[in-house]
């Protein structure tokens, strides 16, 4: 939650918010899966 709210304080809209999340997300779980 504060990730996206950071985010949109930079002016993204929430399409790129969404995009970022799902970057995000997908190292995050990479990692996990990789460790």
């Amino acid at each position: 939650q504060d990730y996206a709210a950071r985010r949109r304080a930079e002016g993204l809209s929430n399409l790129e918010i969404i995009r970022c999340l799902k970057r995000y997300i997908a190292r995050e779980i990479h990692h996990v899966l990789t460790a």
